[in-house]
């Protein structure tokens, strides 16, 4: 698999166990996978399975140049802004 940088981590909401992603290049999509990289933090997998651009609003995709919320649950714990994020693509595409 091949990762693609989109963005990084702009903020973290622990409590709610969701963080807001600036995306600087690319799309994210509903069911896309991320890396979340960070100095610190580790490396991170996650299945995007909500994302939001607005408070209350869900949207099934994002470009760049959009802040958008990703629900991460637990990983809220262990993700710190600042960590890159990547989206993983096969490199054969499947569909």
């Amino acid at each position: 698999k091949n990762k693609v940088y989109i963005g990084f981590v702009s903020k973290v909401y622990k409590k709610v166990g969701a963080i807001d992603v600036k995306l600087e290049s690319g799309e994210i999509k509903l069911g896309d996978t991320i890396l979340i990289i960070g100095d610190k933090s580790g490396v991170h997998e996650h299945k995007v399975d909500s994302m939001q651009t607005d408070p209350g609003v869900d949207v099934k995709s994002a470009k760049k140049g959009k802040v958008v919320g990703i629900l991460v649950k637990s990983l809220a714990q262990k993700i710190r802004p600042n960590d890159k994020v990547f989206i993983l693509e096969s490199l054969i595409n499947t569909k």
